[in-house]
């Protein structure tokens, strides 16, 4: 049985506990009379930035950076490699209107937050002529969703909805740099694959020709004929050559990877020379039914990371592909027939 000295001293620590509780959680809670109140300031419209830059505090050169070009966006960090365009709209959209309920007004307690200069991500927009529209600082997630963000040299702290550290692929609470190559649109060939017409593929001292076959349109309607009715360009084989007919399958799925091609990372334009994408490079080219082309280069493979080097057109930038990709891109011949019954 407890003496009465240890029950003392039992209350005496739940009073310490329970006030130690109260101070700490007190940081977190809505400062009274803060509400939900705009967090950006007065006149700053998100959507008229044309740069939008964003470092980790105590990684300065870290910084991503999007800039406006015509309708859509670009990474000067990188190269100037086109942005993903839902990634952008998703970050314009949370910033639009941004709003928050105050969770803390004093300098003490940034780091908590981690909207202190050092850890927090700083995400500055700027309008026509280089003009500031804002400088947040996105603090870390909050436990029930939601991102802590101050303004910089303000101490208020808001809780807001939007998820600003997400957005740059941080996740966890561990501060880090942002994420560039997350905002990389590595789409680097996307055509639509009913107005291909043919395909050539050229490397290894071979070439190959794949050739669609449209079904004969039906005779018009018209007594006259004036009006030929349209191909469905949805359906079709294609044309055998000298080895014999191919699988629809396997070719279809050539076709596909082509003109939906992904690259895995973007590469140094710097040193385009060093990576085998001029005349010695393997080539396949579209055709198109507009009567245009597209010629898509496959230059030296990197044998360590499983990767080829590969060029979408002249001014295009260059990039890494898996090898995986361009085998099936540069199958066998033998290997496109239909299987034996």
């Amino acid at each position: 049985m407890l003496s009465r000295k240890s029950l003392v001293g039992l209350a005496v620590l739940l009073v310490v506990l329970v006030l130690l509780s109260w101070a700490t959680s007190s940081r977190y809670r809505p400062v009274e009379g803060g509400g939900f109140v705009d967090v950006l300031p007065a006149g700053a419209d998100p959507g008229s930035a044309q740069t939008i830059r964003a470092w980790l505090g105590s990684l300065p050169d870290s910084a991503v950076v999007l800039t406006r070009e015509g309708e859509g966006w670009v990474l000067p960090s990188r190269w100037n490699w086109p942005a993903k365009t839902d990634l952008v709209t998703r970050l314009l959209d949370d910033l639009k209107g941004l709003s928050g309920e105050k969770r803390a007004a004093s300098k003490d307690v940034l780091t908590d937050f981690q909207c202190d200069d050092d850890n927090g991500l700083h995400i500055v927009a700027q309008g026509p002529g280089g003009s500031e529209l804002f400088h947040l600082i996105a603090g870390k997630a909050a436990a029930r969703g939601g991102t802590f963000v101050r303004v910089a040299g303000q101490d208020d702290v808001y809780l807001t909805s939007a998820s600003l550290r997400t957005s740059f692929g941080m996740f966890g609470d561990e501060p880090k740099a942002p994420d560039a190559k997350r905002w990389i649109d590595l789409n680097v060939c996307k055509t639509d694959r009913n107005e291909v017409d043919r395909l050539e593929i050229v490397g290894g001292g071979s070439s190959l020709v794949l050739e669609k076959e449209f079904a004969a349109a039906a005779a018009p309607d018209s007594a006259d004929g004036a009006t030929a009715p349209a191909v469905d360009r949805s359906q079709w084989t294609w044309k055998p050559d000298s080895a014999g007919a191919f699988d629809k399958g396997k070719v279809d799925g050539i076709l596909g990877t082509l003109t939906n091609l992904y690259a895995s990372e973007a590469a140094d334009p710097a040193n385009l020379a060093d990576y085998g994408l001029g005349d010695e490079a393997r080539t396949v080219t579209l055709f198109l039914h507009d009567g245009t082309s597209r010629v898509i280069r496959f230059g030296n493979s990197l044998p360590e990371d499983k990767k080829t080097y590969v060029r979408v057109g002249d001014a295009g930038l260059p990039a890494l592909v898996f090898d995986n990709t361009v085998e099936r891109v540069f199958a066998a011949r033998k290997d496109l027939s239909p299987a034996k019954k």
